[in-house]
This record gives structure tokens, sequence and C-alpha cells, in this order.
């Protein structure tokens, strides 16, 4: 069975249809009543709009499952209300469960995306009742360049339809747009060597390269720093401590106009 939340329309259908059978459970602190419940998957769609899940697998025999049955299903605890609307979803096969198979290469737009119970989900049995969103595919394709998977393997994530079919490696879906790709690539070719360049101007910061550490500055204050690697692994935490630090500036900013 399938949840929708609706305590109006639970005393009204008692009030004029008194012959109906009505069940009321409490779910995620709100009143709700038993019929179908689908989450749209209907919203603006914006070329930067952080709407393709991209999600992991437990096994082959799931990944067989989904493809087969053009589904996907995860826990509702493991999504916020600001994921959504998800309208694509992308399957990621991690380097421990599928070794030389790991990566991405298969994704799919979502049709409809229903909350139900874990043992409503009869392609793969499981006698539990806690909540999951299943999200039903309209056709699974195959990306034209596979995405390599990271040192780290994720849980889930959520990236954007431009980074999911032109990234490289699942670190650039962390990013959060194609300038933060672009300038990635060039801060890569300075730490392979391939490019010598050691100042790059960003926005309003500068980004300095030397002996194995990179560094963050703004107005000759240090924002952050961290070593190559830790940025190769991680590059997405270095851009958001220069937009966090930015936007902290511009609050101050705004203090004395």
């Amino acid at each position: 069975m399938i949840f929708e939340l609706s305590l109006s329309e639970l005393l009204l259908g008692a009030f004029f249809c008194s012959s109906a059978t009505v069940l009321t459970i409490f779910f995620a602190g709100k009143l709700v009543r038993r019929r179908k419940r689908t989450k749209p998957v209907e919203g603006p769609v914006a070329e930067e709009s952080r709407d393709v899940l991209v999600g992991t697998l437990r096994n082959r025999l799931q990944l067989e499952t989904c493809i087969e049955n053009k589904f996907y299903h995860i826990p509702a605890s493991r999504l916020s209300q600001k994921d959504f609307p998800v309208h694509y979803v992308a399957i990621y096969r991690s380097n421990h469960k599928f070794g030389h198979d790991a990566g991405i290469s298969i994704y799919g737009k979502v049709s409809r995306c229903s909350l139900v119970p874990r043992c409503e989900i009869k392609e793969i049995p499981k006698n539990s009742q806690e909540m999951y969103y299943r999200f039903d595919i309209e056709e699974w394709k195959t990306l034209t360049s596979p995405i390599a998977p990271g040192e780290n393997d994720f849980v889930n994530i959520m990236t954007t339809r431009y980074l999911l079919e032109n990234s490289r490696n699942t670190a650039e879906l962390m990013l959060s747009s194609r300038k933060e790709q672009m300038l990635y690539r060039k801060i890569e070719l300075c730490i392979s060597g391939k490019d010598d360049t050691y100042k790059i101007s960003y926005e309003d910061a500068d980004i300095l390269l030397d002996g194995g550490r990179i560094s963050a500055n703004r107005a000759g204050t240090e924002l952050y720093a961290c070593t190559y690697a830790d940025f190769t692994k991680h590059p997405s935490a270095f851009f958001k401590k220069i937009r966090e630090n930015g936007e902290e500036q511009k609050e101050k900013e705004q203090l004395f106009i």
C-alpha cells in the first residue's frame, strides 16, 4: 500500500462516505490515510538543477532486477525534501562490490516516484515496513562516456544532468557547476605537471599551487588549504570552502552598507 499525507481529506472522507474504510497511521509526525501516493516528478528543469539521483546497489542481482523491471528503490531516510524533484536516476557500481565493472554507465528518466513500505517492492522481496522511494524508469540508457569510480565510494548523491553527461569520474559529479568542473580540470593538469601554472584566478580569489599544497586566498588572506592528494579525492570540499567564505564576506559587507 502507498500512503498520502492528508488530514483534511481524511475528515471529509469519513463525513461523506460513512461506509468507506479508512485506516490512519502516524508517519513522520503527521496523520496520514491509506491510499495511493506518488511524489510528482514534474518541476522546473534548469541546466544546473541537481535533479539526478546517483544511487548505489547491494549486489549484481539487484542491478539485474532493476534493469529488467525498470525501477530503482532507496530508503526514504536517505533523501530529504530538498532533493526533490528527482527527474533522473543513475546507477553507481562501487569498487568494493563490482571491481572492474565499477563506475556509472546507465541512467534513466523517472516516470513516477512512489513512497511505499519496503515489503511492497515485490521484485526484490523483503518483509519490512520501512518506507522507501520507488522510482519507476521510462527506459535505461547508456552514457556515451562511462564515469570512472572515485577513490571513495558513497551511499548516494545528487548531481546535474550536465555533470552526469560530461564527467570523467565521480568526484566531478559532486561539483556545483560546469564552471567549477573547468577549474577542477585545470588544477588537475597543474598537479600532474602537464601545466606549469602556479596561480589561478577564480572569481575574487586566487588559487595557489606550491610544493604539494593547494590554497585559496582572498585579499592576501588564506581561506582554505589542503594537500594535492586531498584535493584529488574531495575537490568539492575545496570549492565549498571558497563559496562559504565568499558568502560570509558578502554578509559582512552588507552590514556596512
